[in-house]
């Protein structure tokens, strides 16, 4: 836990010289970490958290996937591997999967269910897309994402006014 402090002393003092910060110090701590102990999961989201502020999407993927290898059941890893997979990877399968499985483990998430019905979306099942998005609304009406989603459901069966509605209602 030391060689984690001292990585993450290096991340807070490289972020405070932002804008200009520069995290290859502390993402070389991660790395040599992770060789040593490679299912520690806490140094594994640090270092997939630097690849995604530096716009590496296939180190973050990486590093997401290889901290799931040892912790498959942990919720965090699964959501963001499920959307890494539906919007930068293209496995639109295997995103709604995962999206799924965090629906399972938490279903009174409303970001769960909105999340569950893009994958839905992206893969054509409207019918269960509205279904998840009309339950995350029911978890938390105020969702964005669900209520610009019940309204791309009403655009794809080319009900453009009823999806007018909703889009409107999101302003």
């Amino acid at each position: 836990y030391a060689r984690y402090t001292k990585a993450i002393d290096e991340v807070e003092y490289a972020m405070r010289l932002a804008p200009l910060s520069n995290l290859s110090k502390a993402k070389e701590m991660f790395k040599d970490l992770l060789i040593d102990f490679p299912s520690f999961l806490e140094a594994s989201l640090m270092l997939a958290k630097i690849y995604k502020s530096e716009v590496d999407i296939e180190k973050e993927f990486e590093t997401y996937k290889n901290a799931y290898k040892y912790d498959s059941e942990n919720y965090l890893l699964k959501y963001e591997l499920a959307n890494l997979y539906l919007h930068k990877v293209g496995d639109k399968q295997k995103g709604m999967e995962l999206f799924h499985e965090c629906v399972e483990k938490f279903p009174t998430i409303a970001n769960n269910w909105s999340s569950l019905g893009i994958a839905c979306l992206m893969n054509k099942e409207l019918e269960t897309a509205n279904m998840c998005f009309n339950t995350a609304i029911a978890i938390d009406p105020e969702n964005l994402y669900a209520k610009l989603g019940i309204g791309v459901v009403h655009f794809e069966r080319g009900e453009f006014l009823e999806a007018k509605k909703h889009y409107k209602a999101c302003i």
